[in-house]
């Protein structure tokens, strides 16, 4: 949260992520997060181009989901 977003992304998750990997539209990887330690996530958006983003969950080695993401 927020979405949309402007400068600073939160990730809140109940169950920790084996990686999150943030992709903008043109497939680009923008954040590459592996193992991360914190229930909660902060990124920083300000440089991303203004545009649609998917968000890729991974748990267990394995895909787990996807949410968009919109960066005004």
């Amino acid at each position: 949260y927020p979405n949309p977003v402007a400068d600073h992304l939160t990730i809140e998750m109940t169950r920790p992520a084996d990686r999150i990997q943030i992709v903008n539209g043109i497939g680009q990887t923008v954040e590459d997060i592996i193992k991360p330690d914190q229930s909660a996530i902060n990124i920083s958006t300000g440089s991303w181009n203004k545009g649609i983003y998917v968000i890729r969950f991974y748990l267990d080695g394995q895909y787990a989901g996807v949410k968009k993401l919109i960066k005004d």
